[in-house]
């Protein structure tokens, strides 16, 4: 479906506006995890954002900043091997689940959940190690203003771990479906603002667009992956599980990793260090 100029603008300010981000997400947060990080997709997905960050982080204990966290999906985990986190998010519900998961878990002594807004993050200057962004930085208004506050409360040479999702899936996805207009109409467009089922608007990047808001904000990308380079688009096509999941979890590990193939994956994933200088 093709969308207007007028209709993307008013849709764009939906998305941009941060009492319904908060509002959405609050009617999601029971459900959450097992709506949108359960099925074979998600733990493609998970399995290789895991194994990344424990490779980063692995011997290593630290302050760990969950921006957008949510449910705590990602970062509880990370409490649990030892380290400490605090789940930032605009979502009071999410942050309850995510409180109730880390005193189920023994770690609620290592966990703080935090109400507020990563472009603006109360925190003191250079007092985490390690920063996540998992599919959050979608809503926000300014991207380069929130890697930047990244940036600040980061220590020298630390790590932020970012998950977005690629323009180029919304884009070639929709010729999938039979929508060739569409296709091309996305592919043009430098910003692609895409309308989601269940998440409402979301907005894409492409990479050299995250290369250059990297570089603004002083940090070196050090891995680039790509996730879920095929299953999504199979998904789009079968409407159903594959025979052989399995053998598709190693294949979208190869492809994750190859220049070639990850750049269509249905989201971009850096690890990158603060400069330090």
């Amino acid at each position: 479906m093709m969308w207007s100029a007028a209709t993307m603008s008013r849709l764009s300010q939906f998305r941009s506006s941060k009492a319904g981000i908060a509002e959405r997400y609050d009617a999601l947060a029971k459900g959450y995890e097992q709506g949108f990080q359960s099925g074979y997709r998600a733990d493609i997905q998970n399995e290789t954002v895991f194994s990344t960050m424990n490779e980063f982080l692995h011997g290593k204990f630290c302050r760990i900043l969950d921006a957008g966290g949510g449910t705590g999906f990602y970062s509880i985990p990370l409490a649990v091997e030892g380290h400490e986190v605090v789940v930032l998010d605009l979502s009071q519900k999410m942050l309850d689940v995510a409180r109730l998961k880390a005193r189920k878990l023994g770690v609620a002594d290592k966990v703080k959940v935090l109400l507020g807004d990563m472009e603006d993050i109360e925190q003191p200057n250079e007092s985490f190690d390690v920063v996540l962004c998992h599919l959050a930085l979608c809503y926000v208004p300014s991207p380069s203003k929130a890697l930047a506050e990244f940036s600040r409360i980061l220590r020298k040479s630390g790590i932020l771990s970012l998950m977005v999702e690629n323009k180029m899936f919304f884009s070639i996805s929709e010729a999938f479906k039979g929508d060739f207009l569409e296709a091309s109409d996305r592919f043009r467009r430098k910003r692609l603002f895409a309308p989601t089922s269940r998440l409402g608007i979301v907005r894409t990047f492409e990479r050299q667009e995250l290369l250059a808001l990297f570089s603004q904000a002083k940090f070196e990308p050090v891995r680039n992956l790509g996730l879920r380079v095929v299953s999504d688009y199979l998904y789009i096509v079968q409407k159903a599980s594959p025979d052989n999941t399995e053998a598709l979890k190693k294949l979208e590990s190869l492809l994750s990793r190859s220049p070639e193939w990850n750049g269509i994956g249905r989201f971009h994933y850096f690890i990158c260090k603060k400069a330090s200088k």
